[in-house]
């Protein structure tokens, strides 16, 4: 089954500028994610490490109502990306995974 989620910022586009704060709340199927990992990174930030993990500009979580916070620490093009995994309840399947990004550019 396909799930929407949705990553909501709480400012309008033009009070997004560098060196301040964006707030934003991830929501699925129009309800809060609480404690979900949010990655977000600037264009050409990102890279693979050794042991498979990824380094991007910000890593944070949401509180308990979905809204979390990231610095804008540049401009440029950035982008907020998530993976929410849950157990699956189909035979043969262990989990399923969805994975959400919202791209934005930042003056």
């Amino acid at each position: 089954m396909c799930r929407q989620f949705d990553s909501v910022p709480s400012h309008y586009e033009k009070e997004m500028v560098f060196h301040r704060e964006m707030e934003f709340q991830i929501l699925r199927d129009g309800k809060p994610v609480a404690n979900q990992l949010v990655y977000a990174s600037i264009a050409d930030f990102h890279w693979h490490l050794e042991d498979g993990g990824h380094e991007e500009a910000v890593t944070t979580r949401t509180d308990d109502k979905g809204f979390g916070k990231i610095k804008l620490i540049n401009s440029g093009e950035w982008y907020l990306r998530l993976i929410y995994m849950v157990k699956s309840e189909k035979k043969d399947i262990d989990y399923e995974s969805n994975w959400a990004t919202l791209t934005f550019y930042i003056e």
